[in-house]
């Protein structure tokens, strides 16, 4: 048996918890009795506060997990390593030191993402405990990651996702007008602000395309790029629609000529994207806009993404123009949107992008 630890609040990242759900019915299908043990994120500001002191616990609950009964843990990073999870991580070690232990990091490297005092707190305890995970760790898990993270090999694959639980669109939309989407939790690594500047520019040279950027979701750049639409008064171009189910949101994949995903991880240190956003965007067969590089791109190119340079310039609204000219001349959108969908289900399905973590576990762990 194995088991998959996370911290993950599903109610407030009900994306995530999508993925695991994913990655458990991949060790399931593969003949791995596979349970998820959950040990949730407290948000209780005084233990939070206590969190960031050295030396100090982190209450998650990692005593109270049974070693014994597994033969193999699936760990997803917690929050930040801790003498907590060290000692956990020495109990499996000592009462079950045949059991095979596999730490995924969904990002690396991460450091650049943990700004401001209480973070930076954490940051300095992470990096303390994180040189101790090589006596227990056996693989690490990452995404188009280095050979040897932490001095402990990895097993690096594309991020994936239950293809057959992401509803294909069905395109719908007026192409001579160009309706864009953004879905997101908005941070500065999603460089929202890049295609806005770029919309504005664009009307500044008198573009006569009629061109709509729908923002979905919450964060916390919405203030600021609420206030750069107002300040480049383009608000008859960019509608912000807040947080939303997926009910609420897939028509607007329909109606959408193209979606937009992150524009600018390179500010925080990421040059290679794996987000689970590109792989919905492929699921549900929409073209999309990057930046940077896309790891499974690097290995299966395509022509129906743009990729646009890893900066904080305009997004150049012309040639985005230019792409989708140039799709619509090829195909159909409803023939692009099957074929998009078709590269998913090859590429980025968990069951297929999962498959050296299973023949690890398997194949070392008896299971």
């Amino acid at each position: 048996m194995l088991a998959y630890i996370d911290q993950v609040d599903d109610r407030s990242f009900p994306g995530v918890a999508t993925k695991i759900t994913a990655q458990i019915n991949a060790f399931k299908k593969k003949g791995i009795e596979c349970e998820r043990i959950n040990l949730p994120y407290k948000r209780d500001l005084f233990i939070q506060l206590l969190r960031r002191m050295p030396f100090m616990p982190d209450w998650y609950g990692w005593n109270s997990i049974d070693i014994s009964k597994w033969d193999a843990f699936y760990i997803r990073k917690p929050y930040f390593f801790s003498p907590s999870f060290i000692s956990f991580l020495r109990r499996i070690k000592t009462e079950n030191h045949d059991a095979k232990v596999l730490l995924e990091l969904p990002t690396y490297p991460y450091d650049d993402e943990m700004k401001g005092f209480f973070s930076i707190l954490l940051l300095m305890r992470d990096r303390v405990y994180r040189k101790m995970l090589h006596k227990y760790i056996d693989r690490i898990v990452s995404f188009s990651a280095p050979d040897c993270i932490f001095d402990i090999p990895t097993i690096s694959i594309f991020n994936g996702i239950d293809v057959s639980k992401v509803e294909m669109r069905e395109p719908s939309y007026d192409e001579k007008a160009i309706r864009l989407l953004c879905l997101a939790t908005f941070a500065k690594w999603h460089g929202a602000d890049r295609l806005i500047e770029g919309i504005a520019e664009y009307y500044r040279g008198c573009g006569p395309k009629d061109i709509t950027l729908y923002l979905i979701g919450d964060g916390p750049e919405i203030p600021r790029l609420s206030q750069l639409v107002r300040d480049r008064e383009i608000e008859n171009h960019v509608v912000f629609l807040g947080a939303m189910t997926e009910a609420q949101y897939k028509p607007f994949f329909d109606k959408c000529s193209a979606a937009v995903a992150s524009l600018g991880l390179h500010r925080i240190g990421i040059s290679y994207a794996s987000t689970l956003k590109t792989r919905e965007y492929l699921a549900r067969g929409i073209p999309f806009i990057f930046s940077g590089k896309i790891d499974v791109f690097e290995k299966a190119p395509v022509d129906f993404c743009l990729q646009i340079p890893a900066d904080d310039s305009p997004v150049d609204i012309n040639n985005v123009l230019l792409f989708l000219d140039g799709l619509s001349c090829q195909q159909s959108s409803k023939s692009l949107a099957a074929r998009i969908r078709g590269y998913a289900i090859q590429h980025v399905d968990m069951e297929s992008v999962f498959d050296p973590v299973v023949s690890y576990v398997k194949g070392t762990a008896g299971l």
